[in-house]
């Protein structure tokens, strides 16, 4: 499926996937948020249930603001991903922002895990803010981002406050971050201060590339880039200050004549 300019918010789930389950499938989540959504079991936003059906799903996943969903009694905060070795899962990550998403078991964030304990699976998380996730947001990154053994995890370009030893082009400076509302566009967001690392530190590639699905854009519709870089996370700073102007004039729409 695709799922685009979709809010998710104050959902529960009874056992999985607290706003969203899917059994073995390709997936596209473009401009969206799934916030404050609870599973009784794991995902506290999504789960994405790889032993089921057949074939290697691909996840892309992008522009998305991911805030304050839990999973009570398993793991995933945000999403999880159970699979099995007959799979090739691959996630692709891309200008997205994961804020305070909390798991009783492992992966705060992501959780890949295996019922026969390997897995070959490809995860890359790139121009990300993954910030105050879980009760020790400080913690490795293992606890923020964990993986079954085979699976490969890349995360570039990013603000990441877990210790990560993997990680490149990243830093731990807090990135300023605005409450969750509405900044302009159809999904509420969290807008990056001024000041924030987030700011002009994008790969460009990744902002405009077809096959990353961010194509040039925020979460809200705002041009990426407005400054000699794309921005971190799920929405470009307009003019390095917060808030963003009104959604009208982002779109240009009643802009004075030229001249």
């Amino acid at each position: 499926p695709v799922l685009n300019n979709v809010t998710f918010s104050g959902n529960r789930a009874s056992q999985s996937g607290g706003a969203v389950w899917l059994a073995r499938t390709n997936l596209r989540l473009l401009n969206s948020t799934l916030a404050a959504n609870t599973a009784a079991i794991d995902g506290g936003a999504m789960t994405i249930d790889g032993r089921i059906g057949e074939g290697g799903p691909i996840q892309h996943i992008a522009n998305t603001t991911f805030h304050g969903n839990r999973a009570l009694a398993g793991p995933g905060g945000a999403i999880h991903n159970p699979t099995s070795s007959l799979e090739f899962l691959q996630i692709f990550i891309n200008n997205s922002t994961f804020s305070d998403n909390d798991a009783t078991g492992p992966g705060e964030v992501l959780a890949i895990t295996a019922e026969n304990g390997f897995i070959d699976t490809r995860a890359e998380f790139r121009n990300v803010i993954i910030w105050e996730n879980g009760p020790a947001p400080n913690a490795p990154i293992e606890a923020i981002i964990s993986a079954a053994p085979g699976a490969t995890i890349t995360v570039d370009r990013a603000v990441v406050q877990a210790a990560c030893p993997y990680c490149t082009n990243t830093t731990s400076a807090s990135p300023l971050l605005g409450p969750l509302g509405n900044s302009g566009g159809a999904v509420p967001t969290r807008v990056p201060g001024t000041g924030s690392p987030a700011i002009d530190t994008g790969d460009g590639e990744t902002c405009t590339a077809p096959t990353r699905f961010v194509n040039g854009v925020d979460a809200r519709g705002v041009s990426r880039p407005q400054g000699p870089q794309c921005d971190l996370g799920a929405v470009e700073v307009v003019g390095g200050a917060t808030p963003p102007p009104d959604p009208i004039f982002v779109n240009g729409f009643e802009a004075p004549p030229p001249g």
